[in-house]
């Protein structure tokens, strides 16, 4: 969870996949690609391993993927699960890189927000 400029909390998940990711992310984003986001979102055993607390339904959860696609259908996802307070970001990374060209992360070694650990699923 980060604050944003208003001072609320909100969970920044960046739903490319870890290649993608890797290259690099907007500061403070979670890693949880796409096709496990719906197994992961709800695993204990995922935020234990990611060592960060599980959202609540009703949290601020922001999704971005490459362009917005993926992330259209990562937040109808969430919110099918019942999470209630889900947007994404229009324009996703492309948008953020070229409006904040030094205000992003790059990862060439291992990265703790990069949850894609180990912890069941397929």
């Amino acid at each position: 969870m980060q604050k944003i400029d208003s001072g609320e909390m909100i969970m920044l998940i960046d739903v490319r996949e870890s290649t993608e990711f890797n290259a690099g992310y907007i500061p403070g984003a979670l890693n949880i690609p796409r096709g496990v986001l719906e197994f992961k979102i709800g695993s204990d055993a995922f935020w234990e391993a990611a060592m960060l607390y599980k959202p609540f339904k009703e949290d601020q959860i922001i999704v971005y993927c490459k362009k917005g696609k993926r992330s259209i259908l990562a937040a109808e996802s969430l919110q099918k699960l019942g999470y209630s307070n889900v947007r994404y970001l229009i324009g996703g990374w492309k948008k953020w890189e070229l409006t904040y060209p030094s205000q992003y992360e790059k990862n060439l070694d291992q990265n703790p927000h990069n949850a894609e650990a180990d912890v069941g699923g397929c």
